[in-house]
């Protein structure tokens, strides 16, 4: 191999590496960390060896299930729940339900974020809320 042809093997090497880099985000994408809370009364949830769940019109809160990030209206991004925790009457006010964590990675650019879980709608972000860790709640 002579020398002009390593050299533009080596520059089309760096090229594609650099373009692998931007499509993937680069350093500018974070990992965005949030929870999830499912706040019901105790016959609305249960908790077996598959972990923490909702029953009945809530059923399809489990661990596992897929929470959608959108930038501005378009899916960018998803994240799976994590079963974290149960509570059980843990407030004055009796609060119960399951807790779950998610983490995804967001890059900035976009006017609104949004975090989807299946059917139950969207909740709208700014990219400086979304580093702050969302925190979820369905009652």
């Amino acid at each position: 191999m002579t020398m002009g042809i390593r050299h533009i093997f080596a520059t089309g090497a760096i090229a594609a590496a650099i373009f692998t880099i931007a499509a993937c985000g680069g350093s500018s994408s974070k990992l965005i960390t949030g929870t999830f809370t499912l706040s019901a009364p105790e016959s609305e949830f249960a908790v077996d060896s598959s972990g923490c769940h909702g029953l009945g019109g809530f059923s399809d809160i489990a661990p596992g299930a897929e929470v959608q990030l959108l930038g501005d209206g378009k899916v960018i991004g998803f994240a799976h729940l994590v079963d974290s925790s149960t509570t059980l009457g843990i407030s004055a006010g009796g609060a119960q339900g399951c807790v779950y964590t998610f983490q995804l990675k967001a890059t900035p650019g976009y006017k609104v974020y949004g975090l989807q879980m299946g059917r139950r709608g969207t909740t709208d972000y700014t990219w400086t809320e979304l580093l702050a860790g969302p925190n979820l709640t369905l009652q």
